[in-house]
């Protein structure tokens, strides 16, 4: 077990360094269903990293009861927080009443298997990711990105490279599935078409897209 391998002192010391979330496998799995019902794409179905900069999740494949056992067998004091036994949100739905039902009628390691294959689409994404990115760079000019070079990607590697482009811009939340469309139909459109978002402009310019960020001025730009 994670600690029972004394990594009690590990913790304490990495805890000076990275803010450690002691989240288990039944939050992580209800983080990945709620994902999955609100239409989230692989990166979502991986849920909760267990890495993640400065965060870390040490205690994702654990089970809550596995995590209580400990604590009560070595004496340990714990906290309980009555309101997630208050069915009133989607995540305690899902906690208090459909991941029962699942365990009972269809699988009883059903969150195990769930965190499980989380950890092998994270595989799969990182892999992925790492293509695009490769795909995204070499398409980078001095003055935007040449289209030519990603309209005939794949689309799960065109679609990341997209998403590749507005990060290195800045823009980091408030994307998308509509807006990943969007892109990718922007790359093969005329000249002097464009997409709007909350804080950028998208250009196609002569077989490039060129993206414009919405506060600068006219001279800046």
């Amino acid at each position: 077990e994670f600690l029972e391998l004394g990594h009690r002192e590990s913790l304490r010391e990495a805890y000076l360094l990275q803010l450690i979330l002691i989240q288990d496998c039944g939050t992580h799995v209800s983080s990945i269903l709620l994902h999955f019902l609100r239409g989230s794409g692989l990166n979502g179905l991986c849920g909760m990293k267990y890495c993640s900069g400065k965060i870390i999740h040490p205690l994702l494949e654990f089970e809550k009861k596995e995590l209580v056992e400990y604590l009560l067998q070595n004496g340990e004091q714990f906290q309980t927080d009555e309101t997630n036994f208050v069915p009133d949100t989607a995540r305690n739905l899902l906690r208090l009443k459909i991941i029962p039902e699942i365990r009972k009628g269809i699988n009883s390691s059903c969150e195990k298997v769930i965190c499980r294959n989380a950890k092998l689409l994270n595989e799969d994404e990182k892999y992925l990711n790492g293509v695009a990115k490769e795909a995204y760079l070499n398409a980078k000019t001095e003055n935007g990105v040449d289209a030519e070079k990603l309209i005939h990607l794949p689309m799960p590697i065109k679609s990341r490279a997209v998403m590749h482009m507005l990060r290195e811009n800045g823009v980091q939340n408030d994307v998308f599935q509509p807006h990943i469309e969007a892109l990718m139909k922007l790359l093969e459109m005329q000249s002097g078409a464009k997409i709007e978002m909350s804080t950028v402009i998208i250009r196609k310019s002569f077989g490039r897209l060129l993206v414009e960020n919405k506060s600068c001025t006219k001279h800046e730009c």
